[in-house]
């Protein structure tokens, strides 16, 4: 005749160590989600601006939508007064992978004077990639 097994150890109710560790488990966990909340918050205007970019009709207003989202994302003594090659240089400047100071010089001053037929298919196409890349990927202390 063998001995019996003895009962099996039951996982419930738990000591106080696990009680706590999984008390701050779910702290932790509802902290990430707050974090990720505020960031997608954080990050509104640029899928409106994005959003604005795919719906694009005429060429003129996408400096003016870049100048929108850079005013909404950087303090406005910092954006409002650059004009011509120092405000390209500081969108490169923002954003790595940025060509806005050289590629494409002088495009974002003089894209509301142009004639839509001074620029061909495949650089409009090239200028919405780099506004969509500044729009998607520029460094801002919230993010």
């Amino acid at each position: 005749m063998e001995p019996s097994a003895p009962a099996a150890i039951s996982w419930l109710p738990l000591s106080t160590g696990w009680l706590c560790v999984f008390a701050l488990l779910c702290l932790y966990l509802a902290y990430r989600v707050y974090l990720k909340i505020k960031q997608y918050q954080a990050n509104a205007y640029r899928r409106a601006a994005l959003a604005e970019l795919a719906s694009l009709q005429k060429l003129e207003v996408l400096p003016v939508l870049i100048r929108r989202a850079a005013l909404y994302a950087y303090p406005r003594a910092d954006v409002a007064s650059l004009i011509g090659r120092d405000w390209e240089k500081w969108l490169d400047q923002r954003c790595a992978g940025s060509h806005f100071s050289t590629q494409f010089a002088g495009l974002l001053s003089n894209l509301a004077y142009m004639p839509s037929s001074a620029l061909q298919d495949k650089q409009i196409e090239q200028f919405k990639a780099q506004v969509a890349h500044w729009l998607k990927h520029h460094e801002v202390n919230h993010d």
